[in-house]
């Protein structure tokens, strides 16, 4: 009951986010014509020079390959554009390649106009780089700044229509399925979304509890640190079965309700920190 407590006070505080998604800046919106034409580039840095903060598809970790995310990405991966002193030409060439066979798959699979368009611009990228070096001169780039795609007309991002987010949707529930088959984990249904899901084994530490008898290290939510709480031999999290999603948002909503918010939403542990 207390995770779907957590979960009901996120939801009423709105703080949760979907799990496929994370807060990232965006320094620029690439606007594209129909026929994948370069239409503008829209600064969205504040006075500070600082991106918009929104919410794009989650982002893959890098080492030093190439690894490009999902219609938004830098620089380097969406117009081949980075520092000349440190960034190949050749390794550019990957980075925008890799970048836009995603959208090619994504265009391929839901023929959304948006991105036609987007993989369009991708087949005359040479020259749509040109116009977009003429609004901003090479010796301003970096490579770092973040680029999101839009569609001449549309108030959404690439990624915030409907079909891009399903298809989104789709590749992250098909890389759980192959990451738990990959590691011969059983697929259960998440206590707090209710999705199929591999279980976080391990959840990280709540603190802010040493009100209430936690320690000033941290508290778990749920754990099963003992052979006595385990049972049909699960070990660890998957005695309760909660996603990397569910996770998030019992942290979330834990972590940013102050002490008398708490108390208010479980009236237990005020009486048992009495």
């Amino acid at each position: 009951m207390i995770l779907r407590e957590l979960v009901r006070l996120a939801e009423q505080r709105k703080l949760v986010e979907d799990p496929d998604y994370e807060g990232k800046r965006v320094d620029f919106v690439l606007r594209i014509r129909p026929d994948g034409s370069y239409l503008n580039l829209e600064p969205r840095r504040d006075d500070d020079g600082k991106g918009q903060i929104r919410f794009v598809p989650r982002m893959p970790k890098r080492a030093s390959g190439i690894n490009a995310s999902f219609a938004f990405d830098n620089a380097k991966y969406v117009l081949g554009i980075g520092d000349p002193k440190k960034d190949k030409s050749d390794r550019l060439g990957k980075c925008t390649g890799a970048f836009y066979a995603r959208l090619s798959d994504a265009a391929d699979a839901t023929g959304d106009t948006a991105l036609i368009a987007a993989v369009a611009f991708f087949a005359k990228l040479e020259k749509n780089r040109v116009a977009v070096l003429a609004d901003r001169p090479a010796d301003e780039w970096s490579g770092s700044e973040n680029i999101a795609l839009a569609l001449e007309g549309d108030d959404r991002l690439l990624h915030e229509r409907e079909a891009v987010r399903a298809h989104w949707a789709s590749l992250r529930r098909q890389s759980v399925v192959s990451t738990a088959k990959k590691g011969n984990a059983a697929l259960s249904r998440c206590l707090v979304t209710g999705q199929p899901s591999a279980p976080t084994r391990l959840h990280g530490a709540i603190k802010g509890l040493t009100p209430y008898g936690g320690q000033s290290s941290g508290a778990s939510l749920v754990s099963f640190n003992a052979p006595a709480f385990e049972s049909h031999g699960n070990a660890q999290g998957d005695n309760a079965p909660v996603s990397r999603g569910g996770r998030g948002v019992c942290h979330r909503s834990q972590l940013a309700s102050g002490t008398s918010s708490r108390e208010q939403t479980f009236p237990s542990l005020r009486r048992a920190s009495r």
